[in-house]
């Protein structure tokens, strides 16, 4: 998660001060099901600027199902996207981020204004 442009929330930088990941599941023993939260901090947020970018870094198959929820002010969204490719270990981070497109097949970057049902 990357919020107007600012620092990247990540698990390689968890607390930033746009905000703070709270749980990373490559770790967890049950990979499936598991929810990963990032909370951001420091007022409004610009569905315009703001980069979400999700990698299967770890598990099996290919045609993952993972599903994105956005709450704010006690409303939640959620979208379900796919994710074509084998797990990475997280290849390509740095072009995802400077392109604002998968790098390869496990990364998806969804549009925050989708997932609210801002834009079609």
């Amino acid at each position: 998660v990357r919020p107007s442009g600012g620092e990247v929330i990540s698990y390689r930088k968890p607390r930033t001060t746009a905000g703070t990941l709270f749980k990373d599941f490559t770790s967890s023993k049950d990979l499936n099901n598991g929810w990963e939260t990032v909370a951001l901090s420091g007022g409004a947020v610009d569905l315009n600027r703001l980069t979400l970018a999700v990698n299967l870094y770890r598990g099996g198959g290919r045609n993952n199902s993972v599903e994105l929820r956005i709450a704010v002010n006690g409303e939640t969204w959620g979208r379900s996207f796919t994710i074509r490719g084998p797990a990475d270990g997280g290849k390509g981070l740095l072009d995802t981020l400077r392109h604002l497109a998968p790098a390869n097949p496990a990364w998806i970057v969804p549009d925050a204004r989708k997932v609210v049902g801002k834009v079609q």
